[in-house]
């Protein structure tokens, strides 16, 4: 399973959140090999370093990003990854435009975290004569997982609280705002998709 974390310029949000799945991940499946775990931006260049408050922020919590160098988000890794992950609607939205048939496995970060809540929480019909429901829970796999999230998306509207800020200069966004925002959406994502 191949996951690709986006945002724009891949200095701050994805780097951060790529790795702190990859923590999540060493937590829930210690033993996974086959997972790979990356990161890019829709407008980035390439070679450039995470911005140092990030990579303090993250060596503050035993990650180093002192080696992320940023990279764009191509066709070949668009087409490899089994689940991208932006940071924005727009993001999203532009992912789309680019390549056909990529809706599938494309989600906000904190869209896929509220479809696989609702995935989880939602009690569906059993069948039974008296119309009675039963919460069927998450798929096993984290594939059916994506899948029935997408599912989902008929129900929920896009929400613009999703969208997780950059925390460039000026934006008035603290680069320790956005890393905490990210600490609690990848953690979600860690249960819900890996649990």
């Amino acid at each position: 399973m191949h996951v690709t974390f986006v945002c724009e310029a891949n200095q701050a949000r994805s780097p951060a959140a790529a790795a702190l799945f990859g923590a999540e991940l060493a937590r829930h499946r210690p033993h996974e090999t086959t997972w790979r775990v990356g990161s890019a931006g829709v407008f980035a260049s390439a070679g450039v370093p995470a911005l140092p408050a990030m990579q303090d922020l993250a060596a503050a919590r035993g990650l180093d990003l002192s080696a992320h160098r940023s990279r764009g988000l191509d066709e070949h890794l668009t087409a490899v990854s089994d689940l991208l992950l932006t940071m924005t609607r727009e993001q999203a939205d532009l992912i789309g435009a680019r390549t056909n048939g990529v809706v599938t496995r494309c989600f906000v970060l904190d869209e896929l975290v509220a479809l696989l809540t609702a995935v989880r929480d939602e009690p569906v019909p059993t069948g039974a004569p008296d119309g009675s429901t039963a919460v069927t829970g998450l798929p096993p796999s984290p594939r059916e997982r994506i899948a029935a999230a997408h599912a989902r998306r008929p129900f929920r509207r896009p929400d613009p609280a999703d969208d997780v800020a950059d925390p460039l200069e000026g934006s008035g966004v603290s680069p320790e705002a956005t890393f905490v925002r990210l600490e609690r959406s990848v953690a979600a994502l860690g249960t819900l998709l890996l649990g």
